[in-house]
């Protein structure tokens, strides 16, 4: 499935989301207990919470394709997708080159029909 050295790159990428998961957990532990004071320059805490909790679904979700194999391959043109992109989007099912090419037009576009 993985070659030896990917894989050595997936163990390491699963250090790193383990320890996202518990700083997002952490994070939210502590967004969900009242605070003291409210300062003008506090972001609204229910969309801190919200991009939180989203961001740790991210990781829930690559720890878990991890652990079942299939993590990391392109939906599109199904090469690996670099480990650092992967650490900078946990969720990313393309690679960035297929993430950032244009759709193909619809077949009637193409055509003139």
């Amino acid at each position: 499935m993985y070659t030896l050295s990917r894989q050595r790159e997936l163990d390491v990428l699963r250090v790193l989301l383990q320890e996202h998961r518990g700083r997002y957990r952490t994070q939210l532990r502590l967004l969900d207990q009242p605070q003291s004071q409210q300062s003008p320059r506090t972001l609204d805490r229910s969309t801190l919470e919200a991009a939180t909790s989203r961001r740790l679904d991210d990781i829930e979700r690559a720890l878990h394709a991890l652990e079942h194999g299939g993590y990391g391959v392109c939906a599109r043109c199904v090469r690996d997708i670099p480990i650092d992109h992967l650490a900078r989007h946990p969720a990313a099912n393309q690679c960035p080159v297929c993430s950032n090419a244009r759709p193909p037009a619809p077949a009637e576009h193409r055509h003139g029909g």
